[in-house]
């Protein structure tokens, strides 16, 4: 990591989801297939860790995912549906870059 220092690179580490009691609501976890300050692989573990995750990936790079426009309609959609209805987008879904 470029200009990042301290004890996040001497010693990984991986964080625990947050425990709670009773049901958990859906985790929506949307990441850029190509995202070099937040790879993918880390994006998969996180939807994994908790017990109701989905992943949806866009297919392009970038990080900043969530902003209104035509290049990002289908993922914008499915972060408001998801925070509105706790409905989640099918498992294994990739939405193409525009």
């Amino acid at each position: 990591m470029a200009g990042a220092t301290g004890p996040l690179l001497r010693r990984p580490h991986r964080a625990r989801p947050a425990q709670a009691k009773g049901t958990l609501p859906p985790v929506l976890v949307v990441n850029a297939k190509y995202d070099l300050r937040t790879p993918l692989a880390g994006a998969r573990r996180m939807a994994q860790d908790f017990p109701e995750g989905r992943l949806a990936v866009i297919d392009s790079g970038g990080h900043w995912l969530y902003r209104k426009g035509p290049s990002v309609r289908l993922p914008v959609q499915a972060i408001d549906t998801c925070l509105l209805t706790l409905k989640t987008p099918p498992p294994g879904t990739v939405y193409p870059s525009n």
